[in-house]
């Protein structure tokens, strides 16, 4: 298993409500996160995946926020900054990772819920896989979660929040 977390300090009381500089009407950043493996996983994970995704969306399905995969299996942390390194030509960084494509076709789309439509939750579910996606960039998640199949080994999530109200700036 793994265990993901922001190590950022984030507005509020609960540790997962996000800040404004993680929505588009800030700075349209992905909160730090870093993550361990279980002793039984470390040495099986050969890449990680994670998918960021708004679950509150009155929609059928989820909206997908993020989408980064092969992320080397040596990796314990991913940053806005880590982002930023993304060659936007090949859809990969330096260290290999790659973006797939989120619903407005960019790099990250932060945190925006429907006004007045209470906190949406934002799932960052970092998922183990044992062989690699061999996966060019600026894929789908449906290519992703096909190429997935079969090699999963471990899987975490940590949930951020965000409430947009009437009030705020836009």
């Amino acid at each position: 298993s793994i265990i993901i977390k922001c190590t950022e300090q984030l507005d509020g009381a609960s540790t997962n409500n996000l800040k404004k500089k993680h929505t588009p009407f800030g700075e349209n950043e992905i909160p730090s996160l870093a993550w361990t493996v279980s002793e039984e996983d470390v040495h099986k994970i050969k890449e990680f995946a994670l998918i960021v995704q708004d679950a509150d969306v009155p929609m059928p399905s989820p909206i997908l926020h993020g989408l980064y995969y092969s992320i080397p299996s040596s990796c314990r942390s991913l940053t806005h900054s880590d982002l930023l390194s993304i060659k936007n030509d090949d859809n990969e960084a330096g260290s290999g990772m790659k973006y797939g494509l989120n619903f407005r076709k960019n790099l990250y789309s932060g945190a925006r819920p429907i006004v007045n439509h209470g906190q949406h939750r934002y799932f960052y579910q970092l998922v183990g896989l044992e062989r690699p996606v061999g996966l060019p960039g600026g894929v789908s998640l449906p290519q992703l979660i096909n190429a997935m199949q079969g090699k999963i080994i471990a899987y975490g999530v940590w949930i951020g929040v965000y409430e947009r109200l009437l009030h705020e700036d836009d």
